[in-house]
């Protein structure tokens, strides 16, 4: 496996990289414009550094960069080169909603760079393919070196002063959200204590700040039921978004905004955040399309509108089953499909949804249990309720999700007023009750 340099160029020029350590995409771009007007013949290097500007920075010309680049990798043999040029694809299209598929040509150029031999390289593009090979892998391309690399990354970064905050914020998001997808909570806070020291750099201007804001708005602070902190650095990332003009990183935290009044039952604010988040969608963008039905379906369930939160969320379940093939909602529109159901009163069909399902994560167990106490309380039947209901919520606690019923706060309140009575999980409930905005008096 060779690495080659452009003879006539060497090394990244010096106003490259302070360009990028700067931050300032007009400054990258001049910088690249500059470089490229010193030769007839455009560099490898060259063209590494313009398609990882075009992805960064959502130029239309990525897919011509990508090309060149391309062009010139295959025609020296050079693996590392298509391994940077498959990241930065991977990483536009992951962060942009798009289907894995429109990936999977790049991801035998990931493979190609074992871990061994991603750890012999210098540090920038060490970080530029590790986060690739994260993106692939959360795209669900499980890469076999993943794992090593979300544990390398946080030394990685800790040795790559000279390296854009750019690069470092981008490999540190990924890394981020590798662990949290997998609830490793203890790896995640070293993760975002690296991010927190990041917003000190001169170099982290707003194109990076916004990138990495959104991903760790929902992948870290949503996730973790922290909705408070989860709207606090995605309406930061909008805000930084629209001032660098990266569009696909202000519609990535949009939808945390939309998700975060959702879930805290603000009405009105979730009604305008869907709004904009419906107008910022691009056209033929069917992904992002289904998620707003299905936003738009649990804003209805929450003024108790069933009739116009099926119809949404028909259209979004049609929707992602023509273009979503990993399921990323498979787990999330089943659990609204039963909370309708039980909205009117039925139990039995609400809990069907689950029962017609071989597989039930143990958030299902949870819905489960609370339809069930649900369903005996209707009864009056308040000891089986208060059984069901301990069942639920003693799993509710151990893996600890806040999410619980989100288009049923009406019934989850009634049902947190009974935990309370009983004092079942009271650190949980209480906690529950903060970031869902509840009231249990």
């Amino acid at each position: 496996m060779s690495e080659t340099r452009d003879p006539q160029i060497g090394d990244v020029p010096d106003a490259i990289r302070t360009a990028w350590l700067h931050g300032d995409h007009r400054r990258i771009d001049a910088a690249l414009d500059n470089w490229r007007q010193q030769t007839h013949t455009p560099s490898l290097e060259y063209c590494l550094q313009r398609v990882y500007a075009d992805s960064v920075f959502e130029h239309s010309t990525l897919d011509a960069s990508v090309r060149e680049a391309e062009r010139l990798a295959r025609a020296a043999g050079d693996q590392v080169a298509l391994a940077r040029i498959g990241a930065s694809v991977v990483d536009a299209l992951y962060s942009d909603w798009r289907p894995s598929r429109e990936a999977r040509r790049w991801l035998d150029a990931l493979r190609n760079v074992a871990f061994t031999r991603l750890q012999t390289l210098d540090l920038q593009p060490r970080l530029e393919i590790a986060a690739g090979i994260l993106a692939a892998d959360l795209f669900g391309e499980a890469l076999a070196s993943a794992a090593q690399v979300a544990d390398a990354v946080l030394p990685w970064v800790r040795d790559a002063d000279a390296v854009s905050a750019t690069v470092r914020g981008n490999a540190l998001g990924y890394g981020l959200e590798y662990f949290s997808g997998q609830r490793r909570w203890e790896p995640a806070h070293a993760l975002v204590a690296a991010i927190d020291q990041l917003y000190d750099d001169p170099g982290f201007g707003a194109v990076a700040r916004a990138r990495v804001s959104a991903r760790r708005g929902f992948y870290y602070h949503y996730r973790r039921g922290d909705y408070a902190g989860a709207l606090g650095q995605s309406i930061s990332a909008v805000t930084n978004a629209q001032a660098a003009g990266v569009q696909r990183a202000a519609r990535e935290a949009g939808i945390t905004v939309s998700l975060c009044h959702l879930m805290r039952g603000e009405i009105v604010a979730a009604d305008r955040a869907l709004l904009a988040e419906q107008e910022a969608i691009p056209d033929g963008h069917l992904m992002l399309r289904a998620n707003v039905h299905y936003e738009r379906s649990w804003w209805h369930g929450l003024r108790r509108d069933v009739v116009s939160a099926q119809r949404e969320l028909d259209t979004a379940c049609r929707l992602f089953a023509e273009i979503d093939e990993h399921g990323v909602m498979s787990l999330a529109t089943p659990s609204l499909q039963a909370q309708l159901l039980l909205q009117v009163g039925e139990y039995a069909s609400a809990l069907r949804v689950f029962e017609m399902r071989t597989q039930r994560p143990e958030a299902w167990q949870v819905d489960m249990a609370l339809i069930e106490a649900l369903a005996a309380l209707d009864r009056e039947d308040r000891p089986v309720a208060i059984s069901h209901l301990r069942r639920g919520l003693s799993v509710a606690a151990r893996i600890d999700i806040k999410g619980c019923f989100w288009a049923c706060r009406d019934e989850f309140a009634v049902l947190l007023r009974l935990a309370v009575s009983e004092n079942i999980e009271p650190r949980w409930v209480s906690s529950v009750c903060a970031a869902r905005l509840l009231e249990t008096g």
